[in-house]
């Protein structure tokens, strides 16, 4: 971190800090404060404060490091790291860019990124102690001071600011432990939190900048799939079994469902073409026919009763996936076997809307939609099944013992002979 990231990091610490003294003030605490400038002045002893003056010094000064550290945060999500030599970022695109330079054929590009799979895996541990609400709190502020320092109109840097001073002062009054060991449930909801908070937006932020900045001939391979072991991880865990694994594979379908949801609502506002004014492929007209949409306003919009159709399958999805009735639900539109069958139709109008207005008709979000579909599919994360090694000897044992067993029986049948008991064992 450079002197002039460092000056910064301390500027917004200031701020926070300050923010967090009126906050202690507000709620009646300020004489904590003169306790903990006596003491930072070692004009004090620790053994001076009572047990609830103790307590509340305690909580502000872990307050006062954690906004330091969140400081510290926004201030690295400004560093660029760079390719050796040049001052081009480390990108994907840039990459691709580079190679395109140096005289790589396109078909080779093509290859090496179908090669290419980054499984970020989200892992949790029994110990963690912070609640999923200080969490929030401290993704609030790290929010705040993110648009603070990019916008420069006066207004909205004071409603930052005040909205910087709300958060912290809620930080403040959170409590900031558990009162009891974190559950595997507790830890599959604080990670599908993160995942619907930050992870899916960034997943489709990073494929729109992608499907903008790399121009492919074919379709943006699937570098990026998702991995957890919460819910899996039997390895030495004896809270971990079947029930927790189920419990995270429907949280997890449940989570990337309702993302498929909010992006056909926001391609049905998008997507208002009328039929007598762009033509449509004979797939979409299809897949329009099919949709239940009476409205009569929607009579010559084909693409938004196509959407409607997909929305009712993805309803009748969610009603076999998670056993929950959902209102969109209809038996004359049956669920999807897979998400490849998904994907096809949001294909379907995809690829109407190249045939009669070109590809850049298509938009971001279905592009979004359709790349994390093929990633995520309706499991959202895959799931790491990870178990002691002594189980799986144990396991190995047992079938070489049934087959052995069973290889001597058939043997003493004759209907196969010795040899057959030899191939068996």
């Amino acid at each position: 971190m450079t002197d002039a990231m460092i000056d910064h990091v301390k500027q917004n610490t200031a701020m926070l800090e300050g923010f967090l003294t009126d906050a202690v003030n507000s709620f009646g605490r300020g004489s904590v404060l003169s306790k903990i400038e006596a003491l930072r002045a070692d004009n004090a002893d620790v053994d001076d404060l009572s047990e609830s003056e103790a307590a509340h010094a305690a909580r502000v000064l872990t307050c006062l490091s954690t906004l330091t550290v969140l400081s510290e945060d926004v201030a690295n999500l400004k560093r660029v790291e760079t390719f050796p030599g040049t001052q081009e970022a480390i990108t994907l695109a840039n990459a691709v860019h580079q190679a395109r330079a140096k005289g790589h054929s396109q078909a080779e590009i093509e290859e090496t990124l179908n090669g290419i799979l980054a499984s970020p895996v989200f892992t949790a541990h029994p110990t963690e102690m912070r609640r999923a609400s200080v969490v929030e709190r401290e993704y609030d502020i790290t929010q705040f001071l993110s648009s603070y320092e990019r916008t420069t109109r006066a207004s909205e840097r004071k409603a930052l600011e005040e909205d910087l001073f709300r958060a912290v002062a809620l930080l403040f009054n959170t409590r900031l432990n558990r009162p009891e060991r974190i559950t595997v449930a507790d830890e599959i909801q604080n990670s599908l939190g993160a995942v619907r908070r930050a992870i899916l937006p960034a997943l489709v932020e990073l494929y729109g900048d992608w499907n903008r900045e790399i121009e492919l001939e074919g379709e943006l391979p699937n570098v990026l799939k998702l991995g957890s072991w919460i819910g899996g991880d039997r390895d030495g865990h004896p809270h971990v079994d079947d029930t927790t694994m189920n419990y995270a594979f429907h949280n997890q379908a449940k989570l990337v469902l309702d993302f498929y949801f909010q992006q056909l609502d926001k391609l049905d506002i998008e997507l208002t073409l009328s039929e007598e004014l762009a033509p449509v492929t004979d797939a979409l007209l299809e897949l329009a026919r099919k949709s239940s949409d009476t409205n009569v306003h929607r009579v010559d919009e084909p693409y938004r009763r196509a959407i409607t159709f997909i929305k009712t399958r993805l309803a009748s999805t969610w009603q076999a996936i998670l056993k929950l009735p959902h209102p969109l639900a209809s038996p004359l539109a049956g669920a999807y076997e897979t998400s490849e069958n998904f994907v096809r139709d949001l294909l379907i109008i995809r690829d109407s809307l190249i045939e009669y207005g070109g590809k850049r008709l298509v938009g971001r979000t279905l592009k979004s939609t359709i790349q994390i579909a093929r990633s995520c599919g309706f499991h959202l994360l895959s799931l790491d099944m990870r178990q002691n090694s002594a189980v799986h000897e144990r396991v190995i044992a047992e079938l070489f013992a049934q087959q052995v067993t069973g290889a001597v029986h058939v043997a003493a049948d004759g209907r196969l002979g010795s040899g057959a008991g030899e191939r068996g064992a």
